[in-house]
């Protein structure tokens, strides 16, 4: 499957996704699923795995959305909310070998970005500064 990496109309600067693909990220892992057909269908949730504050649900759905945008993301929760383990951060519908392919990506940043605002907020609570209010 070929992707597009040109920047779509209005976009003056690459795209996360768009700098992944163009430094040779590949879904390779669809071949290992045998899942070669753009007919199967399925669904997907983003389950939390740990306690912490949520990030990157918003880019999530962009980084679906972009890979191929007749993806159905529900967003379950916000960026910045509180999360614990078991919650469910997302749902995605749609080609299987398209959630496959572009999972990982998403996982990656939003393990990232969730990472930072969990310290961050951590780090916040244990200092001096006094809370607005």
């Amino acid at each position: 499957m070929e992707h597009e990496t040109s920047l779509p109309d209005g976009i003056g600067r690459p795209s996360i996704y768009q700098i992944c693909i163009s430094r040779g990220y590949r879904p390779w892992r669809l071949f290992l699923f045998g899942l070669h057909s753009e007919r199967k269908k399925g669904k997907a949730q983003l389950l939390i795995k740990g306690e912490g504050i949520i990030a990157g649900i918003e880019l999530a759905e962009k980084i679906f959305k972009m890979y191929d945008p007749s993806l159905k993301v529900e967003l379950l929760i916000k960026d910045g909310d509180p999360v614990q383990y078991g919650d469910i951060g997302l749902t995605v519908q749609g080609s299987s070998a398209s959630i496959l392919s572009s999972e990982r990506l998403v996982l990656n940043c939003m393990q990232r970005m969730s990472g930072i605002a969990t310290i961050t907020h951590r780090l916040t609570e244990k200092s001096c500064i006094p809370k607005p209010g």
